[in-house]
């Protein structure tokens, strides 16, 4: 290589050739470097979505948080795809390595156990849902991979750090108050941001807080002219929806929104053939007066029979109709009055209502997402309504909703508190001592007549069952 010299002038006084002078020199020192310009490293750093902490990363573990959910297949390497694919997509922000560590665990590890897949509910619908509101522009970005971020935290990495979820957090509430300052406060994806807010309250168990955004909320879309006005975006709809349903089953107060498409979702899947005579099943017939509760179990009924549809070996529903189901049936019993009624008795309308309700809940909410809410009211009422039961109880039902009602609380409230369902065993227990049961094929035969989903019931039944004859064993030491 041959070397050459260059000379210059450096007793010129002109700012412009002693600025090239300066260039000149410094492209010679730092040829064959890496330059780390500062003002690009800020720039970098403003477009985090979180500050690291003093140590400098997050605290990660490297798999999921094992026995919280199903897995409908194995997988090798679930990342890997999930980061190919977000390549091809234009996002309205740059992706840092930290968005990309966030979005893939979530959409690997953690998308998966929010949606009963193992019944046929499409995960990849699920995850499109996500990705719509992440690309709809830069707030409604930042807040998803803050709500990711939170479930990330409670489901997979096993610890919830203050900090980071502070900082998230007040990433979103910027985001949501420039949205509202803008031209578009009322639009859909200004609503879809504060429902991301509600959530990542919950997440914090920040209730109080959460309802303060709810009202928010429900004042943003009463402005908008109604529910219906969201219709342009399924899924902020429904998820306006879903939360609603949420708060009132938590804390007892009436709905704030009406929705029933169950006629539309009938015409979709073929339902509308369905027999809807009331003696075609017998268990209505002498248990269920009301009417309007009656017309709710023949669509629960029929929602079983499409789950559990033997020729339908690879059966699966859009996450629309999935969710159309669940708000449907919660808001039509959630208008019933059974279970509020004083005093309250176990009469064969309160044992179904809140059984139906229960069954919604364990069909709405995974076993994760279980773990961020109690919903003490309810379980205050299944065990307030099966102490009660009584000679002339039907055993049948009062088997069902037990069971049911264990299933629910099985990894809901006894992964909260470890002895706070000890009362249902033994109730269990007696129950199936009258019936002359002895094994969970025996107590299954007698349940899969009321509403049923096998793939999503049998398992966690089963569980349930193991528990009865631990306590059988234990009592008869």
């Amino acid at each position: 290589m041959v070397k050459t010299f260059h000379f210059v002038n450096a007793a010129s006084d002109d700012r412009k050739e002693r600025k090239e002078i300066r260039r000149h020199v410094m492209m010679g020192k730092n040829a064959g470097k890496t330059i780390h310009r500062p003002s690009k490293i800020k720039a970098l750093k403003q477009k985090e979505l979180e500050q690291r902490n003093s140590k400098g990363s997050l605290v990660r573990i490297a798999k999921p948080v094992s026995g919280w959910y199903p897995t409908p297949f194995p997988r090798t390497d679930p990342r890997t795809s999930v980061e190919t694919e977000m390549k091809s997509m234009a996002f309205p922000v740059e992706l840092t390595p930290q968005y990309i560590e966030i979005i893939t665990d979530f959409f690997a590890h953690v998308a998966d156990g929010m949606y009963p897949a193992h019944i046929g509910v499409s995960l990849e619908a699920a995850k499109c849902t996500w990705l719509r509101v992440m690309l709809l522009d830069e707030h409604n970005f930042h807040c998803s991979v803050a709500l990711m971020q939170a479930c990330n935290a409670t489901f997979l990495y096993g610890k919830w750090d203050a900090l980071v979820s502070a900082t998230f957090l007040t990433s979103s509430i910027s985001h949501v108050r420039k949205k509202i300052e803008s031209p578009d406060a009322l639009s859909c994806s200004t609503v879809a941001i504060v429902l991301s807010l509600v959530t990542q309250e919950q997440f914090r168990n920040e209730h109080e807080a959460a309802r303060v955004h709810l009202g928010g909320l429900v004042r943003m879309i009463n402005l908008r002219g109604g529910l219906d006005t969201l219709k342009e975006t399924p899924q902020v709809l429904l998820k306006a929806c879903k939360t609603d349903i949420l708060f009132s089953l938590e804390y007892g107060n009436a709905p704030i929104f009406f929705r029933d498409r169950m006629a539309d979702i009938r015409r979709l899947h073929k339902l509308q053939d369905s027999v809807h005579d009331l003696t075609t099943i017998p268990c209505i017939v002498q248990h269920c007066p009301d009417t309007r509760l009656s017309t709710i179990i023949i669509d629960v009924f029929d929602t079983c029979k499409l789950f559990n549809d033997p020729h339908h070996q690879y059966f699966e529903i859009d996450l629309e109709s999935y969710q159309e189901i669940i708000v449907s049936v919660s808001y039509r019993l959630l208008t019933l009055r059974h279970i509020h009624q004083q005093p309250l008795s176990s009469t064969p309308e309160t044992l179904y209502q809140l059984g139906l309700i229960i069954f919604i809940m364990i069909l709405f909410l995974q076993y994760g997402r279980r773990r961020l809410h109690r919903f003490a009211r309810i379980s205050g009422l299944l065990k307030h309504v099966l102490e009660l039961h009584s000679v002339q109880s039907d055993k049948d039902l009062t088997l069902w909703l037990m069971i049911t009602g264990g299933i629910w609380m099985m990894d809901g409230v006894w992964t909260l508190d470890a002895h706070s369902g000890d009362w249902l065993p033994p109730l269990i227990s007696g129950l199936a001592k009258e019936m002359g049961l002895q094994t969970w094929d025996d107590a299954r035969s007698h349940i899969i007549k009321y509403p049923w989903i096998y793939k999503l019931l049998d398992g966690p039944g089963s569980e349930i069952w193991e528990r009865v004859l631990a306590f059988r064993k234990k009592s008869n030491e």
